[in-house]
């Protein structure tokens, strides 16, 4: 199988204003390619290694600003989206396999709102109740301080040292540690363990699936993103950008900022140019200069019809400009109460628990509009990379069929450490090899499953629970149909997504269905308290091998070496960016792709 170069790039163009300043990259690119006649038919621009949520915006965002880009997708499985998936059962339910919801930022608004998606979101109904399970039991969680002070789970003793401690900041910031420090340990040292059994170990569960032992400072800073991270910022492009802008300055060449091409005067005044202003003024401060040179008796006369004149075109040109600053004060004011008007259409959504009517995988399939599917290399992995002497990147891809060779000017990996770690094999020491392989990831299993409403008690308010039981299979559990009505069409049907697995019981991944169905049935048994010896309906049972990145101790140290590394000059055109490094959230994604897009983009405007 042979990939040859885009010859003509396919994205919609309505939506996006011709720039010269891509014309002029179009130009500069062409005179490369005239003078190598083989790059012209097999270089890509960009290639992306990996096809799930992050790839898909990469690609949207790089395209976005620079339509010529040539970028090619290459992902193992038969679909783009990695672990957002929805799968629809019968036209009756709707479910996801992977992820269920996602806090929105701005970054992820904005891209929905491109998207045209902003209509399908469907934000969480604030009055659901979460829940702790322990010992048998439910235990509602309400996040408010009377719900916080009637949870029963928890000393009233340790809740006012808790609160008092954090109002008089009587801890130890997490930053100030020289040695890594687990949760378990930074909650006994700092605050009680009953807040840590109950609160935090069910959090760490449902976020990752570890447990305790986990790192505190990475666990705080990406998970529940309570605290920033003095190591690693999860917005690593964002601070290479401004370190590469200091460089640029130091070194006494401009950096090129893509976004400062625009000039305002041009774009408010196009009639109205400001020479044009300058001219009025020169015109009057003629005329009151030449008042003050004495004049001759017979000069006076004409001078004064000429003085006259002008002094009426003065008048004439300063009414057209009051009018036209008119115009463009009317269009300011339009432009605010738009823009404010936006605002508060963006604070309904900001920072809400959301889904989309149709399941997460509407954002890819959107996306997916956008993507040249000629250039997207699905069922295909990529074996190996390794510099050429051309500065280029050659990428060895296998597929079921044979191996290939294809030649990129930059490569993104999108995939975890492990991956990662056997891609590199060839360019990396044996250091940050071992680095790469011992981060740890936890096995997921996701199982969709419906009772009948009658035959289990559940809350009418209720949204999910989190288990805080260090041996019990299921991790949490989310009421879908609950959650969100056009999930299930039947208001008999209780709708149920559960995971189970992770790091207490990293052996489940490994059971046959039946014994996960058989494990399940028993637990939700004494969850719910259902009698009758009535069992599930299992919908689908979906296992994720190495899905979530687990922080264990020193991680924050580790990654930092490895990002150290990936800034030599050896790794050039080469970047990482996944999950394990600049979060696992979906806003996480979309926000680190935008920065990784602008960050590549300003390196193409600078060379």
């Amino acid at each position: 199988m042979k990939i040859n170069y885009a010859n003509s790039c396919y994205f919609p163009l309505i939506s996006y204003k011709p720039n010269i300043i891509y014309y002029y990259i179009f130009l500069k690119q062409i005179e490369k390619y005239k003078k190598n006649e083989l790059s012209s038919n097999e270089v890509y621009d960009i290639t992306i290694v990996g096809g799930g949520l992050f790839s898909c915006c990469l690609y949207y965002f790089l395209k976005k600003k620079n339509p010529l880009l040539k970028i090619l997708i290459i992902e193992k499985e038969k679909m783009l989206g990695g672990y957002v998936k929805t799968y629809k059962n019968n036209k009756k339910f709707l479910f996801e396999l992977g992820p269920n919801i996602f806090k929105l930022n701005d970054d992820s608004y904005n891209l929905i709102k491109e998207l045209h998606l902003l209509c399908n979101v469907r934000v969480l109904n604030k009055k659901l109740i979460r829940y702790i399970y322990y010992n048998d039991k439910l235990y509602p969680l309400h996040f408010n301080l009377i719900g916080y002070f009637i949870f029963p789970l928890i000393k009233i003793s340790n809740k006012v040292k808790l609160i008092l401690k954090l109002f008089f900041k009587k801890y130890k910031n997490i930053n100030l540690y020289d040695n890594d420090i687990s949760v378990e340990n930074y909650m006994k040292e700092n605050f009680d363990l009953q807040h840590y059994n109950f609160l935090l170990l069910p959090l760490i569960y449902g976020s990752c699936g570890g447990n305790g032992d986990i790192s505190a400072i990475s666990f705080f800073s990406r998970n529940l993103k309570f605290c920033d991270n003095n190591i690693n910022s999860l917005y690593i492009w964002r601070e290479r950008k401004i370190e590469k802008k200091k460089r640029h300055k130091l070194n006494g060449t401009k950096f090129c900022n893509t976004y400062t091409f625009h000039n305002f005067f041009y774009k408010m005044n196009k009639d109205e140019k400001l020479f044009h202003y300058m001219n009025i003024l020169n015109k009057y401060n003629a005329l009151n200069y030449n008042k003050k040179i004495p004049l001759n008796s017979y000069k006076k006369r004409s001078l004064f019809h000429i003085n006259k004149k002008k002094s009426l075109n003065i008048i004439k040109e300063m009414c057209v400009l009051i009018k036209n600053a008119y115009k463009n004060f009317l269009f300011l004011y339009k432009k605010i109460i738009k823009k404010s008007k936006q605002e508060e259409e963006k604070k309904k959504f900001i920072g809400k628990l959301v889904s989309l009517k149709y399941g997460l995988y509407e954002i890819i399939s959107k996306l997916n509009n956008y993507i040249n599917q000629k250039y997207v290399c699905t069922n295909c992995e990529v074996d190996f990379i390794k510099r050429t002497k051309e500065n280029l990147w050659m990428c060895n891809i296998k597929n079921e069929k044979k191996n290939y060779t294809i030649y990129s000017k930059n490569v993104v990996l999108t995939v975890n450490s492990k991956i990662c770690s056997n891609i590199m094999r060839y360019i990396i020491s044996s250091d940050i090899k071992n680095i790469l392989l011992n981060f740890s990831y936890s096995n997921i299993i996701s199982v969709t499953l419906y009772y009948n409403k009658k035959d289990v008690r559940i809350p009418s308010n209720f949204f999910g629970f989190l288990s805080s039981d260090k041996l019990a299979h299921i991790l949490g559990c989310f009421y879908i149909n609950n959650m969100f009505k056009e999930r299930c069409d039947d208001n008999n049907i209780v709708l149920l997504t559960l995971y189970m697995g992770g790091q207490n019981n990293p052996n489940d991944i490994f059971l046959k269905k039946e014994e996960i169905a058989e494990i399940i049935s028993e637990d939700l048994k004494k969850i719910f308290q259902i009698e009758n010896n009535i069992k599930p309906v299992i919908l689908k049972i979906k296992k994720w091998y190495n899905a979530i990145p687990i922080y264990l101790h020193n991680y924050e140290k580790d990654l930092r070496y490895f990002l150290d590394e990936l800034n030599k000059s050896a790794y050039q055109n080469l970047f990482i960016d996944s999950g394990w490094i600049t979060g696992t959230s979906i806003s996480d994604r979309i926000t680190s792709a935008k920065d990784l897009s602008e960050f590549i983009q300003s390196k193409f405007f600078s060379e």
